[in-house]
C-alpha cells in the first residue's frame, strides 16, 4: 500500500496508470464521493496488488 498526495496536475487517469490500478479502484479504496474534483493535498490510498514498489 502507498499513499499519494495530491499535487497539481494530478488526475484520476494519470494515477491509475502510473500505479498500474483501475480508476475505479482508486475511487473506491478512497471512498471518493466527487472524484472529479480532487484537491491539491489530498492523501490517496493506493493498494497495489501483487508489487512490491513503484
Amino acid at each position: 500500500m502507498f499513499f499519494h498526495f495530491v499535487k497539481k496536475g494530478d488526475s484520476l487517469y494519470k494515477l491509475s496508470k502510473h500505479y498500474g490500478v483501475s480508476i475505479k479502484q482508486l475511487v473506491d479504496d478512497n471512498d471518493l464521493s466527487s472524484p472529479s474534483n480532487l484537491v491539491i493535498g489530498q492523501c490517496l490510498i493506493i493498494k497495489l496488488k501483487n508489487r512490491t514498489g513503484v
